[in-house]
């Protein structure tokens, strides 16, 4: 499945089914492209992603954006939890969620490899 960052973005959290696994996908600022600048650190921020599964110690979580940028809410428990899947408050603080192997490409790349790849949508409120 493929996600564009700027999709992701404009929502900040993806919960989602993928490969047999409930994931959730978390954005954050703070990460400049390579490229659109002469100097990276002139370079507009696309942010980063990271991808985790949803169940921690047998519960299903669902995620939204939490109050600070880069900080996700989990619906279930009212815990914070930070851009590298640790809860930082609430009930499950100090718990780590399970990564998930992805990968950030261009798409016209991966495309040409993997044509029949799923892309993800925000759904509409």
């Amino acid at each position: 499945m493929a996600i564009h960052l700027s999709a992701l973005a404009g929502v900040g959290v993806a919960n989602l089914a993928a490969g047999g696994k409930d994931l959730t996908v978390f954005w954050a600022p703070g990460t400049a492209s390579a490229l659109g600048a002469e100097s990276i650190k002139d370079a507009a921020d696309i942010g980063s992603a990271a991808v985790y599964e949803i169940r921690v110690e047998g519960t299903l979580l669902s995620f939204r954006h939490g109050e600070q940028p880069g900080t996700f809410l989990d619906e279930q428990t009212g815990t914070n939890w930070n851009i590298f899947g640790t809860g930082v408050s609430g009930e499950l603080a100090g718990k780590q969620l399970t990564p998930v192997f992805h990968t950030t490409e261009f798409w016209f790349a991966w495309a040409a490899f993997h044509p029949k790849t799923a892309i993800w949508l925000p759904q509409a409120p």
